[in-house]
């Protein structure tokens, strides 16, 4: 469920946002009651003097609050926040309840934004994007030879490969349903089951990024989904058995 705080925060600012004037505290308490949320004019009078701390809101003289630009673009991250979390818990639910279709099709949504994501990076990124990736791959390589968990890397390197396209729509989607680090620890024991090399996928990608290839990239990134959409199946397979 998302956080009772930044549902808050959600919902204050876009109060905010909806307003084409300066609010005070007493009509965002309004907007929070449409909400089902109830909190006083003190509580958020405390939120909106932490909002112009940060930068969020600024004070329009004795008229009230008005949302920044600042404000606006963590509105846009609470909301694909509260969006992907809603998701996942609807996710987990129906995998939970049997119904693991979901848990495929969300490995072919990655499938089809990842592949184009790495051919777009293997045009677009740059020698210190690729810096950047050589030492998650070599955080990888240690996490594994020292047998430790390598969901954290793992989960940075997908996010990497996105944001490598530089591509702003893609990034956004991928923040839809990109793994959380209980998901990476998911993935990384599916694939541990079915014996695969960890890491070695990744390695592909990375050095078709390095030549710039850009389908070696895409096919690389499309290919190493595919072996864990493979993996996947044959373990819930076993699961339902």
């Amino acid at each position: 469920m998302f956080d009772e705080s930044r549902e808050i925060q959600f919902q204050i600012l876009q109060a905010l946002a909806d307003s084409p004037l300066p609010r005070g505290a007493g009509a965002i308490q309004v907007a929070l009651s449409e909400a089902s949320i109830d909190r006083s004019e003190a509580a958020i009078g405390r939120y909106l003097r932490q909002f112009q701390r940060q930068g969020w809101v600024e004070r329009i003289g004795f008229q009230g609050q008005v949302i920044t630009e600042t404000g606006r673009k963590e509105l846009e991250k609470l909301r694909i926040e509260r969006l992907r979390q809603g998701w996942a818990q609807d996710l987990i639910g129906q995998i939970r309840s049997g119904k693991t279709d979901v848990f495929i099709d969300l490995l072919h949504a990655r499938r089809a934004i990842e592949g184009e994501a790495a051919r777009l990076a293997a045009l677009r990124a740059t020698d210190e994007d690729l810096e950047e990736l050589s030492r998650n791959i070599a955080d990888q390589k240690e996490s594994i030879d020292r047998k430790r968990t390598n969901a954290p890397f793992n989960k940075a390197f997908h996010e990497l490969l996105v944001d490598l396209s530089h591509n702003d729509i893609l990034k956004t989607m991928y923040q839809l349903i990109k793994m959380d680090v209980d998901w990476a620890h998911l993935f990384e024991e599916i694939q541990q089951r079915r014996g695969s090399q960890l890491g070695v996928g990744h390695y592909v990608i990375y050095e078709a990024l390095c030549r710039r290839e850009p389908e070696a990239a895409r096919e690389a990134a499309i290919s190493h989904i595919d072996s864990i959409i493979d993996d996947a199946r044959k373990v819930l397979r076993e699961f339902q058995e």
